[in-house]
């Protein structure tokens, strides 16, 4: 999913839906995610080796809400990704898995919502 990013001239977040759920207090229905990052967001930066439409799968998960939803995205893997004839705006790719350090486990099993 490509989710809004607070910045209006940002990139679009990419995230995995890994579990919708409702929030009975606020009346709202939250989506659990797991982030993906792109090369720049990560610790060692962008190599000259990345795709551009390259990003990692990471450990970071958190709790959105479903007005945060943008669209829809394709994350393939390397080899489907250089298999397509064409890739739009919305392919990207993933080979990697990025370790973003230690989370906080009750957002990772989707028990608490992040503010």
């Amino acid at each position: 999913m490509l989710m809004r990013p607070a910045e209006s001239d940002a990139p679009s977040y990419i995230a995995k839906v890994e579990k919708l759920m409702a929030d009975d207090e606020n009346s709202e229905t939250m989506v659990r995610v797991r982030w993906y990052y792109r090369p720049e967001d990560t610790v060692e930066g962008r190599g000259t080796f990345h795709g551009v439409k390259e990003i990692f799968l990471t450990n970071d998960y958190d709790m959105q809400s479903t007005q945060a939803i943008q669209g829809k995205c394709v994350v393939h893997t390397l080899q489907q990704y250089m298999k397509l004839k064409y890739v739009g705006v919305d392919d990207y790719f993933c080979r990697y898995e990025y370790d973003a350090g230690e989370r906080d486990p009750l957002v990772a099993d989707g028990e608490r919502f992040t503010p």
